[in-house]
């Protein structure tokens, strides 16, 4: 039973990830026709690999689970979706606005709108994409599959007037699939590959997410 409690908790906490929902209009968009954007390029955040022997250990296990997980995460080169997200979209906006793109030069260490705005002001525009929260936990009902969750939260930025035009954030979470869940080992064996998999999932999802309500 406190595995199930303590599993549900932490599940609760990697899931949360809202912010106020503000699309872009076409309006301000096409103000902007002619101008440069590029996307931030942040570090990767911590990662939580819940295991159900990490969970009955409390907020101890919850330290182990993140240990656990960024190692998994650097042993295996796992890549963070937001830069891919990131680049998508810019992508997109470019084509929607007649904007002209420029690669990002340096990483952000910054989650504030104003440093992000100074970090890259070589464009007119920046698109930060955050990855919030990621990881993978059992199923507390089922020990031996996991489901894979992600969170990212969006802005646009106009460098100049350091004004967020757009912004919004996005959930994912493979409980909600049709597919079969993947064991442990699944996920981690041949260099992370299933995990790669999932989380390359939790991209696409974003990335429609965000053209469908955000940009």
């Amino acid at each position: 039973m406190k595995k199930v409690i303590i599993g549900g908790v932490l599940i609760a906490t990697l899931s949360g990830c809202a912010t106020k929902t503000v699309p872009l209009t076409s309006s301000v968009g096409n103000a902007y026709r002619g101008k440069t954007i590029t996307y931030a390029v942040h570090e990767k955040p911590s990662f939580s690999a819940m295991t159900a022997d990490k969970a009955m250990f409390g907020a101890i296990g919850g330290v182990a689970m993140i240990n656990k997980g960024n190692k998994i995460i650097r042993e295996n080169n796992v890549p963070d979706p937001a830069a891919t997200i990131g680049a998508t979209l810019v992508n997109d906006l470019a084509i929607k606005y007649g904007l002209v793109v420029k690669q990002p030069t340096k990483r952000t260490s910054s989650t504030k709108t104003e440093q992000v705005a100074s970090d890259y002001r070589n464009a007119d525009l920046v698109l930060d994409v955050q990855t919030k929260n990621w990881g993978f936990a059992y199923f507390p009902m089922d020990w031996d599959n996991y489901r894979i969750m992600y969170g990212a939260k969006l802005k646009l930025i106009d460098t100049r007037t350091v004004t967020e035009l757009a912004s919004g954030s996005v959930s994912y979470d493979s409980k909600k699939s049709n597919g079969k869940h993947p064991s442990y080992g699944q996920l981690i064996n041949n260099q992370a590959a299933g995990l790669k998999q999932e989380l390359k999932k939790a991209q696409t999802h974003s990335i429609i997410d965000f053209r469908k309500r955000i940009l």
